[in-house]
């Protein structure tokens, strides 16, 4: 029995995946990469394609910061009241949008979806979950290389850590025994017809 989990760390200049292949012993296969396409709309469609065409068990997801971070704008009139113009910044709307695109992905081809935020996933696989960005990436890939888990980037090194959490989830044991692609499943039908 092969289970797979496949982990993202999405971004907006490198999607960086990982597709892990586990047996009854830990984990026996990494395939990693990453994603760059000109549009989201070209990223959705790639990424729709590799799912098709791997059907992972389940895809865990590294999660963007739940909150929009606001900055002022210079220059401006101000408001009534003293107020100023504000604008969000635009890589957290983004990743907003690439976390839809996974999502639609995912539902369309009934594999579960884990969400996960950095602090959890880092903590776990890391040992540090306020590590920051910079440093974060630099562990992902020390401990990819410890793993001999074949990286050629840090976003692919951070995919990796990702996957891994997902692996040891009960998430993960559900979908496996949940199993829509029926890759777990014994030969039933055979079984019972020999009785």
């Amino acid at each position: 029995m092969t289970c797979t989990c496949l982990g993202l760390d999405p971004s907006m200049t490198a999607f960086g995946w990982c597709l892990s292949h586990a047996g009854p012993t830990p984990v026996k296969e990494w395939t990693t990469g990453t994603l760059r396409e000109a549009s989201l709309e070209d990223l959705a469609r790639k990424f729709g394609e590799l799912v098709g065409a791997w059907q992972p068990d389940m895809i865990c997801c590294e999660e963007p910061i739940q909150q929009i971070f606001l900055y002022g704008k210079k220059q401006l009139v101000q408001l009534p009241g003293g107020g100023s113009m504000m604008t969000p910044n635009a890589a957290q709307i983004i990743l907003w949008k690439i976390e839809g695109a996974i999502r639609t992905v995912a539902s369309l081809a009934a594999i579960p979806l884990l969400m996960v935020s950095p602090k959890t996933w880092r903590a776990q696989i890391l040992g540090d979950g306020n590590l920051d960005r910079d440093k974060a990436k630099q562990r992902a890939k020390q401990a990819c290389l410890h793993m001999g888990v074949p990286v050629t980037s840090v976003d692919a090194a951070e995919a990796a850590c990702v996957a891994l959490y997902g692996l040891g989830t009960i998430e993960f044991r559900h979908a496996i025994m949940r199993d829509v692609h029926g890759r777990n499943q014994r030969e039933v039908g055979k079984e019972t017809t020999q009785h």
